[in-house]
């Protein structure tokens, strides 16, 4: 995962700037319910957190935003 961000153009990598990147086999229901995913859609990521464009001078000492992958819809599409 860290080499494929790594290969990431600078502006790319600049933007996911405390943002964690995760893998998961399959979203779990609470993801499901964050996007309001009734079951009937393959969800493929998620991103949890404040979006840059919404960041303000007060953003700091926050947990790191959030980009969920999941293996396992990406895989069966």
């Amino acid at each position: 995962m860290a080499s494929a961000i790594r290969s990431l153009p600078a502006d790319v990598q600049e933007m996911l700037d405390n943002v964690a990147v995760v893998v998961q086999d399959e979203p779990g229901q609470a993801d499901r319910d964050d996007v309001g995913e009734g079951g009937h859609e393959e969800l493929f990521g998620l991103y949890q957190g404040i979006p840059q464009t919404e960041r303000t001078s007060s953003y700091s000492l926050v947990a790191p935003d959030r980009i969920s992958l999941y293996a396992g819809p990406l895989t069966r599409a």
